[in-house]
């Protein structure tokens, strides 16, 4: 295993001074699936800005803390642009759609979707 000798990346300073980005401590799952989600739309909408749209232009994903073998991803013929907490769906490796809009998971084998308002700095 490669000693980091503290740190958390390969990529941290050893420079003294200099500021690392952190992942921020969430309290509960659903923090952390929130956080993801909002990282996910920030991703694309910086891919909109950058014009990486041509044809079907792709997906961007991140797994569900949760069930990390699940996926949320933007869907498929919304324009990175347009992509926001609302309209992320949650697929399998498959790319079966497990769920879409907000989701609360209930139990470990159960997902209740649950539309509600969305903030309106992500719609």
């Amino acid at each position: 295993m490669l000693d980091l000798g503290g740190r958390e990346s390969i990529y941290q300073p050893h420079q003294e001074g200099l500021i690392f980005p952190e992942i921020p401590k969430t309290q509960s799952m659903e923090e952390e699936r929130h956080y993801r989600k909002e990282r996910l739309v920030a991703a694309c909408r910086a891919f909109g800005i950058q014009k990486f749209d041509y044809g079907f232009a792709g997906h961007l994903t991140v797994r569900d803390p949760e069930h990390p073998e699940l996926y949320w991803t933007n869907p498929m013929c919304v324009h990175f642009n347009q992509v926001k907490l609302s309209n992320l769906i949650l697929v399998d490796h498959d790319g079966k759609v497990i769920a879409s809009g907000r989701v609360h998971f209930n139990s470990e084998h159960e997902a209740q979707i649950r539309y509600m308002a969305v903030d309106d700095k992500f719609k």
